[in-house]
Protein backbone atom coordinates (compact mmCIF):
# COMPACT_ATOMS: atom_id res chain seq x y z
CA UNK A 1 0.00 0.00 0.00
CA UNK A 2 1.39 3.40 -0.93
CA UNK A 3 1.92 6.30 1.46
CA UNK A 4 0.00 9.59 1.33
CA UNK A 5 3.16 11.62 2.01
CA UNK A 6 5.95 12.39 -0.47
CA UNK A 7 8.04 9.27 -0.94
CA UNK A 8 11.36 10.91 -1.64
CA UNK A 9 12.30 14.51 -1.04
CA UNK A 10 15.16 16.73 -2.09
CA UNK A 11 16.59 16.55 1.43
CA UNK A 12 17.54 12.92 0.74
CA UNK A 13 19.41 13.55 -2.51
CA UNK A 14 22.84 13.81 -0.92
CA UNK A 15 22.29 10.78 1.34
CA UNK A 16 21.23 8.64 -1.62
CA UNK A 17 24.16 9.79 -3.79
CA UNK A 18 26.65 9.06 -0.97
CA UNK A 19 25.18 5.63 -0.29
CA UNK A 20 25.24 4.73 -4.00
CA UNK A 21 28.91 5.66 -4.27
CA UNK A 22 29.68 3.44 -1.27
CA UNK A 23 27.70 0.52 -2.73
CA UNK A 24 29.30 0.86 -6.17
CA UNK A 25 32.82 0.93 -4.70
CA UNK A 26 32.10 -2.27 -2.74
CA UNK A 27 30.48 -4.14 -5.64
CA UNK A 28 32.15 -7.03 -7.40
CA UNK A 29 31.37 -7.08 -11.11
CA UNK A 30 28.64 -5.61 -13.28
CA UNK A 31 25.77 -7.76 -12.00
CA UNK A 32 26.57 -7.06 -8.36
CA UNK A 33 26.93 -3.33 -9.10
CA UNK A 34 23.53 -3.06 -10.82
CA UNK A 35 21.72 -5.02 -8.12
CA UNK A 36 23.26 -2.84 -5.40
CA UNK A 37 22.32 0.34 -7.28
CA UNK A 38 18.71 -0.77 -7.65
CA UNK A 39 18.30 -1.98 -4.07
CA UNK A 40 19.74 1.28 -2.74
CA UNK A 41 17.39 3.42 -4.88
CA UNK A 42 14.39 1.30 -3.88
CA UNK A 43 15.30 1.48 -0.19
CA UNK A 44 15.87 5.25 -0.12
CA UNK A 45 13.01 6.38 -2.35
CA UNK A 46 10.38 3.82 -1.29
CA UNK A 47 8.99 3.91 -4.82
CA UNK A 48 6.72 0.93 -5.46
CA UNK A 49 8.81 -0.48 -8.31
CA UNK A 50 12.21 0.25 -9.86
CA UNK A 51 14.15 -1.34 -12.70
CA UNK A 52 17.23 -0.98 -14.87
CA UNK A 53 17.34 -1.83 -18.58
CA UNK A 54 20.70 -2.42 -20.27
CA UNK A 55 21.63 -3.03 -23.87
CA UNK A 56 21.93 -6.68 -24.84
CA UNK A 57 22.53 -7.16 -28.54
CA UNK A 58 20.05 -4.92 -30.33
CA UNK A 59 17.47 -4.89 -27.54
CA UNK A 60 17.34 -3.32 -24.07
CA UNK A 61 15.74 -5.92 -21.78
CA UNK A 62 15.21 -5.53 -18.05
CA UNK A 63 18.50 -6.40 -16.35
CA UNK A 64 17.24 -6.15 -12.76
CA UNK A 65 13.78 -5.28 -11.41
CA UNK A 66 12.39 -4.76 -7.92
CA UNK A 67 8.71 -4.46 -7.09
CA UNK A 68 7.24 -5.30 -10.51
CA UNK A 69 5.08 -8.43 -10.85
CA UNK A 70 6.44 -11.41 -12.80
CA UNK A 71 3.66 -10.93 -15.33
CA UNK A 72 4.61 -7.28 -15.87
CA UNK A 73 8.30 -8.12 -16.35
CA UNK A 74 7.52 -10.97 -18.76
CA UNK A 75 5.24 -8.73 -20.86
CA UNK A 76 7.52 -5.69 -20.88
CA UNK A 77 10.98 -7.25 -20.78
CA UNK A 78 11.93 -6.59 -24.41
CA UNK A 79 11.47 -3.44 -26.49
CA UNK A 80 12.29 -4.45 -30.08
CA UNK A 81 9.23 -4.47 -32.31
CA UNK A 82 8.80 -7.64 -34.38
CA UNK A 83 7.58 -8.00 -37.95
CA UNK A 84 4.96 -10.56 -39.00
CA UNK A 85 7.64 -13.19 -39.68
CA UNK A 86 9.05 -12.77 -36.17
CA UNK A 87 12.19 -10.81 -37.17
CA UNK A 88 13.23 -7.52 -35.60
CA UNK A 89 11.47 -4.59 -37.28
CA UNK A 90 13.83 -1.88 -38.56
CA UNK A 91 13.56 1.73 -39.59
CA UNK A 92 14.75 3.19 -42.91
CA UNK A 93 18.31 3.41 -41.55
CA UNK A 94 18.35 -0.27 -40.61
CA UNK A 95 18.15 0.40 -36.86
CA UNK A 96 15.80 -1.71 -34.72
CA UNK A 97 12.45 -0.13 -33.85
CA UNK A 98 12.06 0.15 -30.06
CA UNK A 99 8.52 0.23 -28.72
CA UNK A 100 6.91 2.02 -25.77
CA UNK A 101 8.10 5.15 -24.01
CA UNK A 102 11.18 3.26 -22.79
CA UNK A 103 12.18 2.78 -26.43
CA UNK A 104 11.64 6.46 -27.20
CA UNK A 105 13.95 7.51 -24.34
CA UNK A 106 16.64 4.96 -25.21
CA UNK A 107 16.64 5.82 -28.92
CA UNK A 108 16.88 9.53 -28.11
CA UNK A 109 13.54 10.25 -29.79
CA UNK A 110 12.33 12.77 -27.25
CA UNK A 111 11.05 16.31 -27.82
CA UNK A 112 11.79 18.73 -24.99
CA UNK A 113 8.89 20.84 -26.27
CA UNK A 114 6.49 18.22 -24.90
CA UNK A 115 5.66 18.62 -21.18
CA UNK A 116 6.49 15.01 -20.38
CA UNK A 117 10.05 15.11 -21.81
CA UNK A 118 13.01 16.95 -20.26
CA UNK A 119 15.85 18.75 -22.00
CA UNK A 120 18.18 15.88 -21.02
CA UNK A 121 15.95 13.28 -22.72
CA UNK A 122 14.03 11.82 -19.77
CA UNK A 123 10.33 11.10 -19.58
CA UNK A 124 8.19 11.60 -16.47
CA UNK A 125 4.58 12.03 -15.51
CA UNK A 126 2.77 12.33 -12.19
CA UNK A 127 -0.44 10.88 -13.61
CA UNK A 128 -0.42 8.33 -16.42
CA UNK A 129 -4.24 8.40 -16.45
CA UNK A 130 -4.41 12.15 -17.14
CA UNK A 131 -1.54 11.96 -19.61
CA UNK A 132 -3.18 9.24 -21.71
CA UNK A 133 -6.53 11.04 -21.65
CA UNK A 134 -5.16 14.43 -22.70
CA UNK A 135 -2.35 13.61 -25.13
CA UNK A 136 -2.84 12.64 -28.81
CA UNK A 137 -1.16 9.31 -29.65
CA UNK A 138 1.17 10.95 -32.21
CA UNK A 139 2.66 13.20 -29.51
CA UNK A 140 4.17 10.20 -27.76
CA UNK A 141 6.48 9.69 -30.79
CA UNK A 142 6.35 5.91 -30.33
CA UNK A 143 3.97 2.96 -30.09
CA UNK A 144 2.93 2.87 -26.43
CA UNK A 145 1.79 -0.26 -24.61
CA UNK A 146 0.27 1.57 -21.58
CA UNK A 147 1.14 -1.36 -19.32
CA UNK A 148 2.27 0.89 -16.47
CA UNK A 149 -1.12 2.58 -16.34
CA UNK A 150 -2.92 -0.75 -16.59
CA UNK A 151 -0.95 -1.98 -13.57
CA UNK A 152 -2.01 1.07 -11.55
CA UNK A 153 1.20 3.09 -11.70
CA UNK A 154 0.36 6.82 -11.86
CA UNK A 155 3.86 8.30 -11.38
CA UNK A 156 6.40 7.01 -13.91
CA UNK A 157 9.91 8.27 -14.69
CA UNK A 158 12.33 6.94 -17.32
CA UNK A 159 15.90 8.21 -16.95
CA UNK A 160 18.55 7.45 -19.62
CA UNK A 161 21.80 5.88 -18.46
CA UNK A 162 24.67 7.36 -20.44
CA UNK A 163 28.29 6.55 -21.15
CA UNK A 164 29.55 9.83 -22.54
CA UNK A 165 27.12 10.56 -25.41
CA UNK A 166 25.83 7.01 -25.78
CA UNK A 167 22.63 5.78 -24.08
CA UNK A 168 23.30 2.26 -22.76
CA UNK A 169 20.02 1.75 -20.89
CA UNK A 170 17.60 3.44 -18.55
CA UNK A 171 16.49 3.68 -14.93
CA UNK A 172 12.73 3.23 -14.43
CA UNK A 173 10.90 4.56 -11.36
CA UNK A 174 7.21 3.66 -10.85
CA UNK A 175 4.84 4.62 -8.03
CA UNK A 176 1.10 4.13 -7.68
CA UNK A 177 0.59 7.46 -5.94
CA UNK A 178 0.24 10.57 -8.10
CA UNK A 179 2.64 13.53 -7.84
CA UNK A 180 5.65 11.49 -6.69
CA UNK A 181 8.13 13.53 -8.79
CA UNK A 182 9.35 17.10 -9.15
CA UNK A 183 11.46 18.43 -12.01
CA UNK A 184 14.33 19.00 -9.55
CA UNK A 185 14.11 15.35 -8.53
CA UNK A 186 14.18 14.20 -12.15
CA UNK A 187 17.23 16.39 -12.83
CA UNK A 188 18.92 14.77 -9.82
CA UNK A 189 18.21 11.30 -11.20
CA UNK A 190 19.53 12.40 -14.60
CA UNK A 191 22.84 13.30 -12.99
CA UNK A 192 22.69 9.99 -11.15
CA UNK A 193 22.05 8.23 -14.47
CA UNK A 194 25.24 9.72 -15.90
CA UNK A 195 27.18 8.59 -12.82
CA UNK A 196 25.72 5.07 -13.01
CA UNK A 197 26.61 4.86 -16.70
CA UNK A 198 30.21 5.86 -16.01
CA UNK A 199 30.43 3.39 -13.10
CA UNK A 200 29.16 0.55 -15.31
CA UNK A 201 31.61 1.59 -18.03
CA UNK A 202 34.47 1.35 -15.55
CA UNK A 203 33.23 -2.03 -14.30
CA UNK A 204 32.99 -3.29 -17.88
CA UNK A 205 36.50 -2.06 -18.68
CA UNK A 206 37.89 -3.78 -15.58
CA UNK A 207 36.09 -7.04 -16.40
CA UNK A 208 37.27 -6.88 -20.03
CA UNK A 209 40.84 -6.23 -18.86
CA UNK A 210 40.62 -9.12 -16.41
CA UNK A 211 39.26 -11.42 -19.13
CA UNK A 212 41.92 -10.24 -21.60
CA UNK A 213 44.65 -10.91 -19.05
CA UNK A 214 43.31 -14.41 -18.43
CA UNK A 215 43.20 -15.12 -22.17
CA UNK A 216 46.70 -13.70 -22.61
CA UNK A 217 48.00 -15.97 -19.83
CA UNK A 218 46.29 -19.01 -21.36
CA UNK A 219 47.57 -17.99 -24.79
CA UNK A 220 51.16 -17.75 -23.60
CA UNK A 221 50.87 -21.10 -21.88
CA UNK A 222 49.26 -22.66 -24.94
CA UNK A 223 51.89 -21.21 -27.26
CA UNK A 224 54.69 -22.52 -25.10
CA UNK A 225 53.19 -25.99 -24.74
CA UNK A 226 51.83 -26.37 -28.26
CA UNK A 227 55.19 -26.35 -30.07
CA UNK A 228 56.69 -29.24 -28.07
CA UNK A 229 53.41 -31.09 -27.59
CA UNK A 230 52.49 -30.99 -31.27
CA UNK A 231 55.95 -32.28 -32.21
CA UNK A 232 55.33 -35.27 -29.94
CA UNK A 233 51.83 -35.78 -31.35
CA UNK A 234 53.14 -35.61 -34.92
CA UNK A 235 55.37 -38.60 -34.20
CA UNK A 236 52.74 -40.53 -32.19
CA UNK A 237 49.92 -40.00 -34.66
CA UNK A 238 52.16 -40.38 -37.69
CA UNK A 239 53.68 -43.71 -36.70
CA UNK A 240 50.28 -45.01 -35.51
CA UNK A 241 48.83 -44.08 -38.90
CA UNK A 242 51.69 -45.86 -40.68
CA UNK A 243 51.24 -49.01 -38.60
CA UNK A 244 47.50 -49.06 -39.24
CA UNK A 245 48.02 -48.68 -42.97
CA UNK A 246 50.33 -51.72 -42.97
CA UNK A 247 48.01 -54.04 -41.03
CA UNK A 248 45.06 -56.12 -42.30
CA UNK A 249 41.73 -54.88 -40.90
CA UNK A 250 41.23 -58.13 -38.96
CA UNK A 251 44.66 -58.05 -37.31
CA UNK A 252 44.27 -58.12 -33.48
CA UNK A 253 46.77 -55.25 -33.18
CA UNK A 254 44.78 -52.96 -35.47
CA UNK A 255 42.20 -52.10 -32.80
CA UNK A 256 44.86 -51.30 -30.19
CA UNK A 257 46.84 -49.10 -32.56
CA UNK A 258 43.59 -47.44 -33.64
CA UNK A 259 42.92 -46.50 -30.02
CA UNK A 260 46.39 -44.91 -29.82
CA UNK A 261 45.70 -42.94 -32.98
CA UNK A 262 42.26 -41.81 -31.73
CA UNK A 263 43.73 -40.66 -28.39
CA UNK A 264 46.41 -38.73 -30.28
CA UNK A 265 43.76 -37.02 -32.42
CA UNK A 266 41.82 -35.99 -29.30
CA UNK A 267 44.99 -34.58 -27.75
CA UNK A 268 45.67 -32.63 -30.95
CA UNK A 269 42.13 -31.22 -30.87
CA UNK A 270 42.59 -30.09 -27.27
CA UNK A 271 45.84 -28.31 -28.11
CA UNK A 272 44.16 -26.62 -31.09
CA UNK A 273 41.37 -25.34 -28.83
CA UNK A 274 43.93 -23.97 -26.35
CA UNK A 275 45.62 -22.05 -29.15
CA UNK A 276 42.29 -20.78 -30.45
CA UNK A 277 40.97 -19.47 -27.14
CA UNK A 278 44.31 -17.79 -26.46
CA UNK A 279 44.21 -16.28 -29.98
CA UNK A 280 47.49 -17.98 -30.80
CA UNK A 281 46.17 -19.82 -33.86
CA UNK A 282 46.82 -17.80 -37.01
CA UNK A 283 43.72 -17.01 -39.06
CA UNK A 284 43.91 -17.74 -42.81
CA UNK A 285 41.21 -15.32 -43.94
CA UNK A 286 39.38 -15.26 -47.26
CA UNK A 287 36.45 -13.28 -48.62
CA UNK A 288 33.61 -15.72 -48.04
CA UNK A 289 29.94 -16.17 -48.79
CA UNK A 290 28.80 -17.08 -45.28
CA UNK A 291 25.71 -18.92 -46.51
CA UNK A 292 27.88 -21.31 -48.53
CA UNK A 293 29.89 -22.14 -45.40
CA UNK A 294 26.68 -22.70 -43.44
CA UNK A 295 25.13 -24.90 -46.14
CA UNK A 296 28.29 -27.02 -46.33
CA UNK A 297 28.18 -27.43 -42.55
CA UNK A 298 24.52 -28.54 -42.55
CA UNK A 299 25.30 -32.26 -42.92
CA UNK A 300 28.05 -32.11 -40.27
CA UNK A 301 25.69 -30.40 -37.82
CA UNK A 302 23.00 -33.01 -38.48
CA UNK A 303 25.41 -35.82 -37.60
CA UNK A 304 26.47 -34.08 -34.39
CA UNK A 305 22.92 -33.33 -33.25
CA UNK A 306 21.50 -36.80 -33.86
CA UNK A 307 17.91 -37.86 -34.52
CA UNK A 308 16.26 -36.21 -31.50
CA UNK A 309 17.14 -32.64 -32.50
CA UNK A 310 15.70 -30.80 -35.48
CA UNK A 311 17.92 -28.45 -37.48
CA UNK A 312 16.28 -25.30 -38.87
CA UNK A 313 18.08 -22.91 -41.25
CA UNK A 314 16.91 -19.38 -42.13
CA UNK A 315 19.52 -17.73 -44.35
CA UNK A 316 19.17 -14.28 -45.90
CA UNK A 317 19.29 -14.36 -49.71
CA UNK A 318 21.25 -11.11 -50.12
CA UNK A 319 23.89 -11.70 -47.43
CA UNK A 320 27.02 -9.55 -47.61
CA UNK A 321 30.44 -11.24 -47.96
CA UNK A 322 32.75 -11.42 -44.93
CA UNK A 323 36.49 -11.74 -44.37
CA UNK A 324 37.04 -14.83 -42.23
CA UNK A 325 38.92 -18.08 -41.89
CA UNK A 326 36.55 -20.82 -43.15
CA UNK A 327 38.17 -23.35 -40.82
CA UNK A 328 37.50 -21.05 -37.87
CA UNK A 329 33.83 -20.69 -38.86
CA UNK A 330 33.50 -24.48 -39.05
CA UNK A 331 35.07 -24.80 -35.59
CA UNK A 332 32.70 -22.17 -34.18
CA UNK A 333 29.66 -23.99 -35.60
CA UNK A 334 30.95 -27.33 -34.33
CA UNK A 335 31.46 -26.08 -30.76
CA UNK A 336 28.09 -24.32 -30.65
CA UNK A 337 26.32 -27.42 -32.01
CA UNK A 338 27.94 -29.66 -29.38
CA UNK A 339 26.89 -27.26 -26.62
CA UNK A 340 23.35 -27.11 -27.99
CA UNK A 341 23.13 -30.91 -28.25
CA UNK A 342 24.17 -31.32 -24.62
CA UNK A 343 21.58 -28.71 -23.57
CA UNK A 344 18.78 -30.59 -25.40
CA UNK A 345 19.27 -34.12 -24.11
CA UNK A 346 15.55 -34.85 -24.55
CA UNK A 347 15.38 -33.31 -28.02
CA UNK A 348 14.56 -29.89 -29.43
CA UNK A 349 15.43 -27.56 -32.27
CA UNK A 350 18.69 -25.87 -33.24
CA UNK A 351 18.17 -22.69 -35.25
CA UNK A 352 20.88 -21.32 -37.56
CA UNK A 353 20.24 -17.97 -39.22
CA UNK A 354 22.06 -15.25 -41.12
CA UNK A 355 21.14 -11.66 -41.95
CA UNK A 356 22.64 -8.25 -42.68
CA UNK A 357 22.61 -5.70 -39.84
CA UNK A 358 24.15 -2.25 -39.31
CA UNK A 359 26.83 -4.00 -37.20
CA UNK A 360 27.76 -6.36 -40.06
CA UNK A 361 26.76 -9.89 -41.01
CA UNK A 362 24.90 -11.58 -38.16
CA UNK A 363 25.15 -15.32 -37.60
CA UNK A 364 22.60 -16.58 -35.05
CA UNK A 365 22.71 -20.02 -33.43
CA UNK A 366 19.88 -20.68 -30.98
CA UNK A 367 18.60 -23.73 -29.10
CA UNK A 368 15.48 -24.34 -27.02
CA UNK A 369 17.26 -26.29 -24.31
CA UNK A 370 17.34 -25.69 -20.56
CA UNK A 371 19.17 -22.35 -20.79
CA UNK A 372 21.39 -20.73 -18.16
CA UNK A 373 20.87 -18.48 -15.19
CA UNK A 374 22.42 -15.01 -15.26
CA UNK A 375 25.48 -15.97 -13.18
CA UNK A 376 26.30 -18.84 -15.53
CA UNK A 377 25.72 -16.69 -18.62
CA UNK A 378 28.14 -14.07 -17.29
CA UNK A 379 30.87 -16.74 -17.00
CA UNK A 380 30.06 -18.61 -20.23
CA UNK A 381 33.21 -17.46 -22.08
CA UNK A 382 35.63 -18.13 -19.21
CA UNK A 383 38.30 -20.74 -19.99
CA UNK A 384 37.75 -24.03 -18.10
CA UNK A 385 34.34 -22.98 -16.80
CA UNK A 386 31.78 -25.71 -17.43
CA UNK A 387 28.44 -26.82 -16.00
CA UNK A 388 28.75 -30.23 -17.66
CA UNK A 389 29.40 -33.10 -15.29
CA UNK A 390 30.50 -35.69 -17.83
CA UNK A 391 34.11 -36.73 -18.28
CA UNK A 392 36.00 -35.08 -21.11
CA UNK A 393 34.35 -31.69 -20.66
CA UNK A 394 37.21 -29.18 -20.40
CA UNK A 395 35.19 -25.95 -20.40
CA UNK A 396 36.89 -24.75 -23.59
CA UNK A 397 33.99 -24.83 -26.06
CA UNK A 398 32.58 -21.31 -25.73
CA UNK A 399 35.89 -19.72 -24.77
CA UNK A 400 37.35 -21.19 -27.97
CA UNK A 401 34.43 -19.73 -29.94
CA UNK A 402 35.08 -16.32 -28.33
CA UNK A 403 38.77 -16.47 -29.27
CA UNK A 404 38.09 -17.48 -32.88
CA UNK A 405 35.41 -14.82 -33.41
CA UNK A 406 37.67 -12.11 -31.95
CA UNK A 407 40.57 -13.22 -34.14
CA UNK A 408 38.36 -12.77 -37.20
CA UNK A 409 37.62 -9.17 -36.09
CA UNK A 410 34.09 -10.11 -35.00
CA UNK A 411 32.06 -9.79 -31.82
CA UNK A 412 29.90 -12.29 -29.99
CA UNK A 413 26.94 -12.06 -27.60
CA UNK A 414 25.17 -14.76 -25.66
CA UNK A 415 21.64 -14.51 -24.29
CA UNK A 416 20.00 -17.15 -22.13
CA UNK A 417 17.38 -17.73 -19.49
CA UNK A 418 16.56 -20.83 -17.49
CA UNK A 419 13.92 -22.80 -19.34
CA UNK A 420 14.07 -20.52 -22.39
CA UNK A 421 17.11 -21.80 -24.28
CA UNK A 422 20.27 -20.02 -25.39
CA UNK A 423 20.93 -17.68 -28.31
CA UNK A 424 24.42 -16.87 -29.58
CA UNK A 425 24.83 -13.93 -31.96
CA UNK A 426 28.06 -13.46 -33.91
CA UNK A 427 28.72 -10.26 -35.85
CA UNK A 428 31.38 -10.30 -38.58
CA UNK A 429 32.45 -7.16 -40.48
CA UNK A 430 31.17 -6.75 -44.01
CA UNK A 431 33.85 -7.35 -46.66
CA UNK A 432 34.21 -4.97 -49.59
CA UNK A 433 36.20 -7.42 -51.73
CA UNK A 434 34.63 -9.91 -54.12
CA UNK A 435 34.02 -13.43 -52.87
CA UNK A 436 36.94 -15.79 -53.49
CA UNK A 437 35.76 -18.95 -55.19
CA UNK A 438 38.85 -21.10 -54.82
CA UNK A 439 38.04 -24.78 -55.40
CA UNK A 440 40.17 -27.35 -53.58
CA UNK A 441 43.26 -28.18 -55.59
CA UNK A 442 42.97 -31.54 -57.29
CA UNK A 443 46.08 -33.61 -56.56
CA UNK A 444 46.38 -36.38 -59.12
CA UNK A 445 49.31 -37.96 -57.30
CA UNK A 446 51.18 -37.33 -54.06
CA UNK A 447 54.42 -38.94 -55.12
CA UNK A 448 57.41 -37.36 -56.85
CA UNK A 449 61.13 -37.54 -57.49
CA UNK A 450 62.14 -33.97 -56.52
CA UNK A 451 64.81 -33.16 -53.93
CA UNK A 452 63.61 -31.65 -50.65
CA UNK A 453 65.73 -30.01 -47.96
CA UNK A 454 64.09 -31.07 -44.66
CA UNK A 455 65.00 -28.94 -41.62
CA UNK A 456 63.60 -30.07 -38.26
CA UNK A 457 65.25 -29.94 -34.84
CA UNK A 458 62.98 -32.62 -33.31
CA UNK A 459 64.56 -35.97 -34.28
CA UNK A 460 61.37 -38.08 -34.11
CA UNK A 461 59.46 -35.66 -36.33
CA UNK A 462 62.38 -35.42 -38.77
CA UNK A 463 62.65 -39.21 -39.02
CA UNK A 464 58.90 -39.65 -39.54
CA UNK A 465 58.72 -36.90 -42.17
CA UNK A 466 61.76 -38.23 -44.03
CA UNK A 467 60.39 -41.77 -44.03
CA UNK A 468 56.98 -40.75 -45.43
CA UNK A 469 58.45 -38.58 -48.19
CA UNK A 470 61.08 -41.15 -49.23
CA UNK A 471 58.34 -43.79 -49.33
CA UNK A 472 56.59 -41.56 -51.88
CA UNK A 473 59.67 -41.27 -54.09
CA UNK A 474 61.24 -37.99 -52.96
CA UNK A 475 64.95 -37.51 -52.35
CA UNK A 476 65.52 -36.02 -48.88
CA UNK A 477 68.44 -33.94 -47.65
CA UNK A 478 68.07 -33.41 -43.90
CA UNK A 479 69.36 -30.97 -41.31
CA UNK A 480 68.73 -30.70 -37.56
CA UNK A 481 69.08 -26.91 -37.35
CA UNK A 482 69.49 -23.79 -39.48
CA UNK A 483 73.29 -23.62 -39.54
CA UNK A 484 73.53 -27.20 -40.80
CA UNK A 485 70.79 -26.48 -43.35
CA UNK A 486 72.75 -23.54 -44.79
CA UNK A 487 75.78 -25.80 -45.22
CA UNK A 488 73.73 -28.54 -46.92
CA UNK A 489 72.06 -25.96 -49.16
CA UNK A 490 75.43 -24.53 -50.21
CA UNK A 491 76.51 -27.98 -51.47
CA UNK A 492 73.23 -28.88 -53.22
CA UNK A 493 71.42 -25.62 -54.02
CA UNK A 494 71.08 -26.38 -57.75
CA UNK A 495 69.35 -29.69 -56.93
CA UNK A 496 66.89 -28.54 -54.24
CA UNK A 497 63.28 -28.03 -55.34
CA UNK A 498 61.69 -27.31 -51.96
CA UNK A 499 62.66 -26.16 -48.49
CA UNK A 500 60.50 -27.97 -45.89
CA UNK A 501 61.36 -26.36 -42.57
CA UNK A 502 60.16 -26.15 -39.02
CA UNK A 503 59.46 -22.60 -37.86
CA UNK A 504 60.58 -22.52 -34.23
CA UNK A 505 64.19 -23.66 -33.94
CA UNK A 506 67.15 -22.59 -31.80
CA UNK A 507 69.45 -19.75 -32.94
CA UNK A 508 67.61 -19.07 -36.24
CA UNK A 509 63.92 -19.67 -36.92
CA UNK A 510 62.50 -21.12 -40.13
CA UNK A 511 61.48 -17.81 -41.62
CA UNK A 512 64.95 -16.34 -41.08
CA UNK A 513 66.49 -19.45 -42.64
CA UNK A 514 64.28 -19.13 -45.72
CA UNK A 515 65.11 -15.45 -46.16
CA UNK A 516 68.82 -16.26 -45.85
CA UNK A 517 68.65 -18.97 -48.54
CA UNK A 518 66.63 -16.69 -50.83
CA UNK A 519 69.65 -14.45 -51.27
CA UNK A 520 71.16 -17.29 -53.34
CA UNK A 521 67.96 -18.65 -54.88
CA UNK A 522 65.24 -15.94 -54.94
CA UNK A 523 62.54 -18.24 -56.33
CA UNK A 524 63.11 -21.01 -53.78
CA UNK A 525 59.84 -22.70 -52.82
CA UNK A 526 59.17 -23.18 -49.10
CA UNK A 527 56.64 -25.05 -46.98
CA UNK A 528 56.74 -24.20 -43.29
CA UNK A 529 55.87 -26.75 -40.58
CA UNK A 530 54.87 -25.74 -37.07
CA UNK A 531 52.77 -26.63 -34.08
CA UNK A 532 52.72 -22.96 -33.07
CA UNK A 533 54.02 -20.17 -35.27
CA UNK A 534 51.69 -17.20 -34.88
CA UNK A 535 54.29 -14.84 -33.42
CA UNK A 536 56.74 -15.49 -36.26
CA UNK A 537 54.57 -16.05 -39.34
CA UNK A 538 51.45 -14.09 -38.31
CA UNK A 539 52.28 -11.51 -35.63
CA UNK A 540 48.92 -9.75 -36.21
CA UNK A 541 47.00 -13.02 -35.87
CA UNK A 542 46.27 -13.39 -39.60
CA UNK A 543 48.38 -15.57 -41.87
CA UNK A 544 49.23 -13.89 -45.17
CA UNK A 545 48.03 -15.83 -48.21
CA UNK A 546 51.59 -15.87 -49.59
CA UNK A 547 52.81 -17.97 -46.64
CA UNK A 548 52.49 -21.74 -47.01
CA UNK A 549 52.17 -23.61 -43.73
CA UNK A 550 51.30 -27.16 -42.70
CA UNK A 551 50.31 -27.29 -39.08
CA UNK A 552 51.48 -30.00 -36.71
CA UNK A 553 50.39 -32.58 -35.89
CA UNK A 554 49.87 -33.57 -39.54
CA UNK A 555 49.07 -36.96 -41.03
CA UNK A 556 51.14 -38.75 -43.66
CA UNK A 557 48.40 -38.09 -46.21
CA UNK A 558 48.30 -34.36 -45.39
CA UNK A 559 52.07 -34.11 -45.63
CA UNK A 560 52.51 -35.69 -49.05
CA UNK A 561 49.53 -33.82 -50.53
CA UNK A 562 50.76 -30.45 -49.28
CA UNK A 563 54.30 -31.11 -50.48
CA UNK A 564 53.07 -32.15 -53.92
CA UNK A 565 50.74 -29.15 -54.16
CA UNK A 566 53.54 -26.75 -53.18
CA UNK A 567 55.93 -28.24 -55.72
CA UNK A 568 53.31 -27.90 -58.45
CA UNK A 569 52.60 -24.23 -57.74
CA UNK A 570 54.10 -21.57 -60.00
Amino acid sequence: MTSDVPVFTENNFWKLATELLNRISQSNGETDTIRNILLTIKSFTRFDAVAIRLQKGEDFPYYVTKGFSDEFVAHEKFLCAKSIDGKIARDQDGKPVLECMCGSVISGGTDAGKPFFTAAGSFFTNSTTKLLASTPAEDFQTSTRNRCNQEGYESVALIPLRQKNEIIGLLQLNHQQQDAFTLTMIEFFEQLGNAIGLALRQQTKEEQLHQAQKLEAVGRLAGGVAHDFNNILTAINGYAEMLLAGLPADDPMAEDIGMIFEAGQRAASLTEQLLALGRRKAAQTKTLAMNEILERARKMLGRILGDKINLRFELSDDLWPVNADPGHIDQVLLNLAVNARDAMADGGTLFVGSENTPEGVLLTVADDGGGMNEETRQRAFEPYFSTKQKAGSYGLGLSTVHGLVSQNQGSIEIGSELGAGTTVKIYLPRAEEKIETVPPAAVATSSGTETILLVEDEATVRMFTKRILEKNGYRILEAAEAKEAIEVFARHQNQIHLLLTDVIMPNMNGRELYESLQTSVPDLRVLFMSGYSADILAPNGVLDSSIHLIEKPFTAKDLVQRVRARLDQN
